[in-house]
């Protein structure tokens, strides 16, 4: 396979840029395009696994500060913003991701309810 030829080659001359697309390349090849959530994680970029208190679990991604001096952030869920400190991004991104699970467990919780109610008036 000539992707992983030239991957190992790159890895030997300590190029990290050429490094990665042979090995993106070397991947899709074999497996077909890469997901998002790989992309993000191979190119370098920090992906954090956020774990509620009922044990769900969810990701968010914070990037290097861009042009403007600004980090930005998202998570799994589709959420986005910006922050001026890093550790600022990683904070908001656990809040909003906190408090949409938060609020996805009470929607479960109360459909569980409310089949229960159902079932125990119908015997």
């Amino acid at each position: 396979m000539p992707h992983v030829r030239t991957m190992v080659i790159a890895i030997r001359h300590r190029d990290q840029t050429r490094a990665l697309e042979s090995g993106k390349a070397a991947l899709a090849e074999m497996n077909g395009p890469i997901p998002a959530e790989a992309e993000s994680a191979i190119a370098g970029e920090p992906v954090f696994t956020f774990i509620d208190i009922a044990g769900n679990q969810a990701q968010y991604t914070v990037w290097e500060k861009d042009h403007h001096d600004e980090f930005h952030w998202s998570t799994d869920h589709g959420d986005h913003g910006v922050a001026s400190a890093f550790a600022d991004a990683q904070l908001r991104a656990r809040t909003v991701l906190k408090d949409s699970m938060a609020a996805n467990r009470r929607s479960d919780e109360a459909a569980r309810t409310s089949q229960y109610s159902l079932r125990w008036r119908s015997h």
